[in-house]
């Protein structure tokens, strides 16, 4: 049970995230940043600050209230690297889709070969298994570096001592 915490815990999460996204109104965060937005327009002083300080009060209320959620990029970045491979329902933030993370490295914890191709369990606590019947012509060693690339048609490519495989994320 202890190998499933952390994916569990993190698709535990998305979901609960998606079911927050779709109960809420899709242009509900979208229509509050534009009012505050609005405000900029205001010529008065008084107006423009009366104006800022009503959807500044809104958007603090849907905050504490859980409909609407504030998170960095650096804790974004965190959990794409983290769900990397994982077949989740994808989650903008916000960002364009050249933010998308394409590739990882890591450190092989544990190798072990299996009767279709290896098994790697990498520091991070990912378990990747090759999916395709390329050798390796060396066994890979605890500790070698290993990078896993997104490819063709939703698969991801694990390169070790110089060769790539095909690879699947199992947890």
């Amino acid at each position: 049970m202890r190998r499933f915490g952390l994916p569990l815990a993190l698709a535990l999460t998305a979901a609960a995230i998606a079911q927050q996204a779709q109960a809420q109104s899709p242009t509900a965060s979208k229509a509050a940043m534009e009012k505050l937005s609005a405000c900029r327009a205001q010529t008065d002083s008084a107006a423009r600050l009366a104006c800022y300080d009503e959807t500044v009060a809104g958007l603090l209320a849907a905050e504490k209230a859980g409909d609407l959620i504030v998170v960095d990029k650096e804790t974004v970045t965190k959990a794409q690297r983290e769900s990397f491979g994982l077949n989740l329902p994808s989650f903008s933030f916000g960002q364009k889709k050249e933010a998308a993370i394409e590739q990882v490295e890591s450190t092989i914890r544990e190798a072990r070969r299996t009767p279709t191709g290896w098994r790697f369990l990498l520091e991070d606590g990912a378990r990747w298994e090759q999916i395709d019947t390329e050798a390796l012509p060396l066994p890979p060693r605890v500790g070698a570096k290993v990078t896993i690339r997104r490819a063709a048609l939703g698969s991801y490519m694990l390169t070790v001592n110089g060769r790539a495989i095909r690879v699947e994320r199992v947890n």
